[in-house]
């Protein structure tokens, strides 16, 4: 298994749609045991600030959260819970970040620098890229079968939700790793499961191309669907770049699905 981190962030028009994004996708369909961690981007809290590689479908695009006790060893402040770091960049969109780490870290770095405390999504993306590596390890002792977009699956099924925060804020909360590896082992008890990198959803997003996008996403004053209107989404899984034809036409997969609109 290896494990990539990438931790450098753009903005982009194209959001989810650029060649490094589609290069990432590719390299993950490509290599089963290969994986990618990415940083989500500084550009918030703006809606719709993600950019890329951060865009890419198979990656984990992980946003900046402060703890409670980076807050008071690095930088001497006292906050009664964890936030988000207001910078991080904010989904829309596009269906990401997928998840949070702590976005700050205290090193020895150069003299000419302004600190040893740098913070930003790059700091929390190397996290998430240690927890897909003991997820990968875990797996290949266990003997489960497993690709590197199903590592981010499982990570991005198994977050704490960050309380005061939507999906757009955090993606699915902070990632765990214990609740990471039992979302890994029971999508890994599925035998179609390893087939498939990740699964393409697409909705409706006024503005986008042929107005599609990969979430459903509305901004003030464009068109927005009415009762009893119905709103369509579609899944269609991506399947790796080696799995057979006659493998795709017996695949079948069920989805539990839900909505946090209250």
């Amino acid at each position: 298994p290896v494990v990539a981190n990438v931790s450098y962030g753009i903005g982009t028009e194209k959001e989810g749609a650029t060649e490094i994004d589609q290069e990432v996708d590719d390299l993950i369909r490509k290599y089963p045991l290969f994986s990618v961690a990415t940083s989500a981007g500084n550009s918030g809290p703006g809606i719709s600030t993600v950019g890329t590689p951060a865009g890419a479908r198979f990656a984990f695009s992980t946003g900046a959260y402060l703890t409670k006790e980076n807050a008071k060893n690095l930088y001497g402040a006292k906050i009664d819970k964890g936030v988000m770091f207001y910078f991080s960049s904010r989904g829309g969109e596009l269906s990401k970040p997928d998840g949070v780490a702590p976005g700050c870290a205290a090193s020895t770095v150069p003299a000419w620098e302004f600190g040893n405390v740098m913070r930003g999504t790059s700091m929390a993306s190397p996290q998430v890229a240690g927890c897909m590596a003991l997820l990968a390890d875990a797996a290949t002792k266990n003997k489960l079968r497993f690709n590197g977009g199903l590592l981010a699956r499982a990570l991005r099924n198994s977050g704490k939700k960050l309380p005061g925060y939507n999906l757009l804020d955090q993606g699915s909360g902070l990632v765990n790793v214990p609740r990471g590896w039992a979302s890994l082992k029971k999508l890994a008890a599925h035998p179609s499961t390893s087939l498939v990198a990740g699964y393409e959803v697409t909705g409706v997003v006024p503005g986008m191309e042929d107005d599609i996008g990969p979430s459903s996403f509305f901004r003030t004053g464009s068109w927005f669907p009415s009762f009893p209107q119905d709103v369509d989404f579609r899944i269609r899984p991506v399947f790796m770049d080696k799995v057979s034809p006659e493998e795709k036409e017996t695949f079948f997969e069920t989805f539990d699905m839900s909505t946090d609109c209250k």
